[in-house]
């Protein structure tokens, strides 16, 4: 799709002696929007911060903005906390390794529930809640809506849940709360030296 200038934004730069730009795109043949790079015209700030941009959900910025840009002082430590990404490395597909997807994903009390109604079931079709998510998805990983195949990957991740060596649902969820907290410790640092881009426009 062809996209043509539209207008750019500008804001003043730390210092004073240049300007912030952002030029604005919209689409020739129909309807569309896109914003171009945030760039900063000033040799001094140039080589005193980079641009960092934040997306919000939600409301619109003050600005009718979506995007929020900072200027981070060049060097500023990365986030170096707790992360799940970390303590557990190792990423589970659901076509490579169901059980173990289903050790990341569910408690073992969700997978004994599931147990329990497919037990009494005689049709993934009569399964709801969680045993019918975990059919859904065994059938689009494994292309089987068998109930004793789905039973027997259910069966192995209870019997391996606390022993499994990439971190079961619950060890993810700690790890994941520690992450959360230490991301927004790290965030209302950051803040602290980091400078709001206010555009004109």
């Amino acid at each position: 799709m062809r996209m043509e200038e539209s207008y750019t934004s500008y804001a003043s730069c730390p210092c004073g002696k240049g300007k912030i730009f952002q030029k604005h795109y919209e689409g020739v043949d129909w309807y569309s929007e896109e914003d171009g790079p945030v760039t900063i015209d000033c040799r001094d700030c140039n080589s005193k911060f980079v641009i960092e941009e934040e997306s919000r959900s939600g409301p619109l910025l003050s600005d009718h903005r979506r995007n929020a840009y900072y200027l981070t002082p060049i060097g500023y430590p990365r986030y170096e906390g707790p992360e799940v990404i970390k303590a557990f490395p190792k990423i589970t597909y659901t076509n490579e390794n169901f059980v173990g997807w289903l050790i990341e994903n569910y408690t073992e009390e969700s997978l004994n529930n599931a147990l329990n109604q497919i037990n009494n079931a005689s049709s993934s079709k009569m399964l709801k809640g969680i045993a019918a998510q975990i059919s859904n998805i065994h059938k689009k990983a494994c292309h089987s809506v068998r109930l004793n195949k789905i039973k027997e990957a259910i069966e192995l991740s209870i019997l391996q849940y606390n022993s499994y060596n990439n971190g079961n649902y619950l060890q993810r969820q700690q790890v994941l709360l520690k992450e959360e907290i230490a991301r927004s410790t790290y965030k209302e640092e950051k803040r602290k030296h980091q400078i709001l881009i206010e555009f004109d426009r």
